[in-house]
């Protein structure tokens, strides 16, 4: 009895995990931020759903749910000369869908109002996150610049084949590529890659 039971869950577990075609009535501004996100995060729209969700989800059982809610339900107000809709199918699991159809019948919401604010609230955090962060780098660089100039100066002080001077000059460039990566970072765009500091 018990082996039957449990086969019924690792059935369950499957067909939760099955993908699914399903056609969202989605507003262009979370069309395009679907687009965004699954190439920010380098992952599918599957998984981007997925994720928008389940942050959703979450969020919907905090007790400050109505003031995250009133925050939500307002980005992403449409150009009244924009179109309102665009229909666009999307590929999901099976779990996903039963979630939101969850979700939007205990928020009383319909499921591609709900689709379309996950999406749009998972940008702004990421957008949050990433504006937050480079402001973090910014205040980095001057200082950076101050500590490598510093270390040069100390170089300067020392004989040639002095081992503590070849050990700063390992330092200096160390520095000096870090505050290159960040400056690319601010100016260009370009991630900072751990591995190639």
């Amino acid at each position: 009895m018990n082996e039957k039971k449990e086969f019924k869950q690792h059935a369950s577990n499957f067909s939760d995990r099955q993908s699914v075609r399903t056609t969202f009535r989605l507003s262009k501004q979370a069309n395009e931020a679907l687009g965004w996100l699954a190439q920010q995060q380098k992952v599918t729209m599957k998984d981007v759903l997925d994720a928008s969700l389940e942050i959703l989800g979450e969020l919907s059982s905090s007790p400050d749910f109505s003031g995250i809610a009133f925050d939500i339900w307002g980005i992403g107000i449409p150009d009244s000369n924009e179109p309102r809709v665009i229909r666009k199918t999307l590929v999901l699991t099976r779990g996903t869908l039963k979630r939101l159809k969850l979700l939007s019948e205990k928020l009383s919401i319909p499921r591609d109002v709900l689709i379309d604010k996950a999406i749009l609230y998972s940008k702004k955090q990421i957008s949050d996150h990433e504006e937050d962060t480079k402001e973090k780098h910014q205040k980095v660089l001057e200082p950076l610049s101050s500590i490598e100039y510093n270390i040069v100066d100390v170089m300067m002080l020392l004989d040639e084949g002095d081992p503590i001077k070849s050990k700063l000059g390992y330092i200096a460039c160390d520095i000096a590529n870090l505050h290159q990566a960040i400056k690319d970072e601010l100016e260009k765009g370009i991630p900072i890659d751990p591995d190639d500091l």
